[in-house]
């Protein structure tokens, strides 16, 4: 006679398997209003600081990649956590999506087209890996 399987129990409940996480449209929309809230406060608190103090300009290129960069990384560990997990594909998608919005923006406010050089893909490329790692730690911390 086969042998059967134990059933888990959790108090006097069965337990279910885990539900496997899923890409989430919602997670991914609130992730992006977060990391654009989180951009817009934090260039605020920076164009502030480099309007009172005597910081050289040529260090804003350093603080807008930096402040993009962990916008998105936190907007990217909140999307991977609201949807309960797939880190690359809810925190990418908050990268691709933020990338996507910055760059329809930046092609409406200024004459100059959309370049698709090397120096036009390295901003949305480090976006998109910035919503990844977000991703992947807050699939990491659940």
């Amino acid at each position: 006679m086969p042998s059967r399987r134990p059933v888990r129990r959790s108090g006097s409940r069965l337990s279910a398997p885990p539900v496997k996480a899923r890409f989430s449209f919602r997670a991914m929309i609130s992730g992006l209003v977060f990391s654009l809230l989180f951009a817009v406060v934090a260039f605020i608190g920076w164009s502030l600081i480099f309007s009172v103090t005597s910081l050289p300009d040529k260090y804003m290129t350093y603080v807008a990649y930096g402040t993009s960069f962990v916008a998105v990384l936190l907007g990217g560990l909140r999307a991977t956590r609201q949807a309960g997990g797939a880190g690359l594909l809810n925190g990418g998608g908050v990268g691709l999506a933020y990338s996507l919005l910055l760059g329809a923006v930046a092609t409406l406010l200024t004459s100059s087209p959309f370049s698709l050089g090397l120096s036009g893909l390295t901003r949305p490329a480090f976006d998109i890996l910035a919503g990844i790692v977000g991703g992947v730690l807050g699939a990491g911390s659940r």
